[in-house]
């Protein structure tokens, strides 16, 4: 299926791997995909071209942030700063919808026996807009550090789960791996992977990267129950066009 808008929870197929990582096979079309890399290229190259000069725009130059430290190499930006992915943004949004409510049935209502979306005391209007962020990683980079998505502070301490897509296929290395599953996943254009944001869920980029690879990552929040401005995930939001 080479479109993404016409697909619905009842289309999706999720493979159950170990300790609750969901992993959605070609969710996206390799067009989708490959139309996502071209926009994401041409922004960063614009963006390296100005490189130094004022035009600084949130953090990084024309809101691209260029990452080069002992932590993490990686070129990233978030999809709402940019007019032209829009729409992209938009199927992206919506697909998640559907595919956390795959999850959501495979992971608690197996167990519990309950409607869609309602596993684990969640509800749409309880979940903070998503943040879709896309990364371009070289060669030899990555976030190579063991780490976890739920933190302690007021924004990374409502996370519950954490969703990654893969935009282009990688066959030299840059897998993501699980230490505590025993388990590392290949990159693989249009897949989407969906997991536990917490301390049991360790990952990492592998370090062997050896060509190019792009992502689109971010996580499911709970909103802050006295927060009434944010939107639920699948609203257009507004966006700041460059």
């Amino acid at each position: 299926m080479d479109s993404n808008k016409d697909k619905t929870s009842d289309d999706l197929k999720m493979e159950l791997l170990p300790d609750n990582i969901g992993l959605f096979k070609q969710c996206f079309s390799k067009r989708w995909c490959e139309e996502i890399i071209e926009i994401f290229d041409q922004k960063i190259l614009f963006a390296e071209e100005k490189r130094g000069t004022p035009d600084v725009y949130d953090g990084g130059e024309l809101g691209i942030e260029f990452r080069d430290n002992k932590k993490r190499k990686d070129i990233s930006t978030e999809m709402s700063k940019f007019g032209s992915l829009h729409d992209k943004e938009y199927e992206l949004k919506t697909m998640l919808q559907q595919c956390l409510l795959v999850y959501d049935e495979k992971v608690w209502g197996r167990h519990m026996g309950k409607e869609r979306g309602d596993f684990t005391g969640w509800s749409w209007r309880h979940i903070e807009e998503i943040q879709c962020k896309m990364q371009r990683t070289p060669p030899g980079g990555g976030f190579c550090e063991m780490h976890y998505e739920q933190g302690s502070d007021y924004h990374t301490s409502r996370r519950f789960a954490v969703w990654m897509i893969y935009l282009n296929d990688v066959h030299k290395g840059g897998t993501t791996d699980f230490p505590n599953q025993n388990l590392k996943v290949p990159p693989r254009a249009g897949n989407l992977l969906i997991w536990p944001a917490a301390y049991t869920h360790p990952h990492r980029s592998s370090p062997d990267l050896d060509e190019m690879k792009y992502i689109i990552t971010g996580w499911f929040v709970y909103k802050d129950a006295d927060d009434e401005k944010n939107t639920v995930p699948f609203e257009k939001s507004r966006f700041n066009v460059i």
